[in-house]
């Protein structure tokens, strides 16, 4: 932030040309992330409990990743009947 006149004023973008885009994370992704870090911590802290949890999540994720993928080929197949 720059100040000016006693107002803050925020500075140029450096990047004009690469405006900074949105992305979101599939629930099946954030899950299976989650679970790499509990395993993680679990294994270097000796928690077999949390280790467990971890490989739980990652397979939660899984199983999201799986049911999006089968409902984004249905969806397409449907949208190729209808001729969308």
């Amino acid at each position: 932030m720059l100040e000016m006149d006693g107002a803050l004023h925020r500075a140029p973008s450096p990047w004009p040309h690469f405006p900074i885009k949105e992305h979101r994370m599939s629930d099946g992704t954030a899950d299976n992330i989650k679970g790499n870090v509990k395993e993680t911590a679990g294994a270097i802290t000796g928690d077999d409990q949390l280790k467990a949890e971890g490989k739980n999540d990652q397979l939660a994720g899984k199983v999201k990743d799986a049911f999006s993928d089968v409902k984004d080929a249905a969806t397409g197949a449907v949208d190729k009947l209808r001729g969308k």
